[in-house]
């Protein structure tokens, strides 16, 4: 489920009791963390190419990056930061929106609000604004934010 929790440890821990040492990132450790996972063979090779360069070799750290990953992919099913934000979410995420949710009305003279959708945030604006001026990204007007916007199996930003 992509939480982390007791319950995803001990799944990790059990598939981690069968041969971790032969293959550090298994078909079954994928498929503890999220079910059916397990059969994406270009992630599970990706996993086994990388981790040791970066040492996620040992359990706790397997657990933890495998819970970590699965969180912000969606149970690796999204390489690319979703653009579907409600506006109380957006606001949670991000500290430099929760200015704006108090004008957040159907009529009201705000950037942010889906003509299609009113309770959702407008895209790529949202993503304009908020990593607008940071981490190298330019103004809102640039548009970095959108086209750097969190990518990878870690979305980073």
């Amino acid at each position: 489920d992509g939480i982390v929790g007791q319950g995803t440890l001990l799944a990790l821990d059990e598939a981690l009791m069968d041969g971790w040492v032969y293959l550090l990132i298994t078909k079954d450790m994928l498929n503890a963390v999220c079910p059916n996972s397990g059969d994406n063979k270009e992630l599970l090779d990706s996993l086994n190419k990388y981790c040791p360069k970066y040492e996620i070799d040992t359990p706790i750290r397997i657990a933890h990056f495998l819970s970590q990953i699965a969180h912000e992919s969606g149970c690796f099913s999204s390489l690319i930061e979703g653009s579907n934000y409600s506006h109380m979410a957006a606001k949670i995420k991000f500290s430099k929106y929760k200015y704006y949710v108090d004008s957040l009305k159907p009529g009201s003279n705000n950037k942010f609000i889906r003509e299609d959708n009113p309770a959702r945030c407008k895209q790529p604006d949202l993503f304009n604004f908020v990593y607008s001026n940071s981490n190298g990204n330019g103004d809102e007007k640039s548009g970095d934010g959108y086209t750097y916007r969190g990518r990878g199996i870690i979305q980073i930003t």
